[in-house]
């Protein structure tokens, strides 16, 4: 049963959309979902609420997140987790580090490349077994919102993860009391809701990647959320991903087909790759200051 008030503050909700899709691996072709925001919190909630086996069907074997990248992608995805590790080693010089959602393994061997000992949960075993064979790093088995933690760690990483989570702050509770060291720090990267890609392609914005995204985050509504479960927030910058607004604009064109108030999706879709990469790429960051699609969330543990 859809729940009209929200579940952090117990405020009433809005609903943003109420006729979403799964345009990423259904196509549009599945049923309805919906937002649900709360202008209080800065937080958004999918609904209808799903199980965890009813959210397994939308994650296949060859879901993104399980799938090696290769050529020019890989090499992207490289510079991204050198990016990253560069803005962790600004917090933390090294030491232990976990990921939570690892997927494959391939961010923690970069970060065991820079001196890191490293750690991984993941619930998909293709990605368990593929970080095994490929780097060996042992990862264990595990959800977000249940993972136990062998010790405690300089820096927890939750990369696109925490938004996947139907318990996120029973997941961010666990890290807090249970995961870090004193001084140690956790690294997010988010979706952010209150972005212009999310406000002008609204259900077809590809962070919103119903029905799989549970909670979606405003940076207020993510720095609310930390402070109030015993972080402090050191860092917030926002991140530009071409490859998010081209999925938006593929998702906008085949929802409402080829006509001629639709010209630029259809001489968009048909650009090679690489032009639509470019083109998105300038889009990008010419209107970066209105806020970008996605977020890098820095937080410690508060020592109040």
């Amino acid at each position: 049963m859809r729940k009209h008030r929200c579940p952090v503050c117990h405020g009433a909700v809005k609903p943003l959309f109420s006729d979403g899709k799964d345009y990423f691996i259904l196509q549009g072709k599945s049923p309805d979902f919906g937002i649900d925001l709360c202008d209080a919190c800065g937080l958004g909630f999918t609904f209808p609420p799903m199980t965890d086996e009813e959210l397994s069907h939308y994650y296949p074997d060859d879901y993104e997140a399980y799938v090696p990248k290769r050529s020019f992608s890989a090499m992207l995805q490289t510079w991204k987790y050198a990016s990253d590790i560069s803005m962790i080693k600004k917090h933390v010089r090294g030491g232990r580090m976990l990921e939570i959602g690892c997927g494959r393994g391939e961010f923690l061997f970069e970060a065991q490349k820079h001196g890191f000992s490293v750690e991984g949960i993941e619930p998909s075993a293709s990605g368990r077994k593929f970080a095994q064979d490929h780097f060996g790093i042992s990862v264990r088995k595990g959800f977000a919102e249940n993972a136990h933690f062998s010790g405690r760690y300089d820096v927890i990483v939750m990369r696109h993860v925490l938004e996947h989570v139907n318990d996120f702050q029973q997941c961010l509770k666990n890290i807090a009391r249970n995961g870090l060291l004193p001084n140690g720090i956790l690294f997010l990267k988010l979706p952010r809701m209150d972005s212009w890609e999310a406000r002008y392609y609204r259900k077809f914005w590809s962070g919103y990647d119903t029905p799989r995204h549970r909670v979606h985050f405003s940076l207020r509504g993510i720095v609310s959320t930390l402070h109030d479960l015993g972080f402090s927030t050191e860092s917030a910058q926002q991140e530009i991903v071409p490859a998010d607004l081209i999925r938006s604009i593929g998702y906008r064109y085949h929802s409402k087909g080829p006509s001629i108030r639709n010209i630029f999706g259809l001489l968009f879709t048909h650009m090679p790759s690489a032009f639509k990469l470019v083109f998105a790429q300038i889009v990008c960051i010419l209107l970066s200051p209105l806020k970008a699609g996605r977020m890098i969330v820095t937080a410690r543990t508060d020592p109040k």
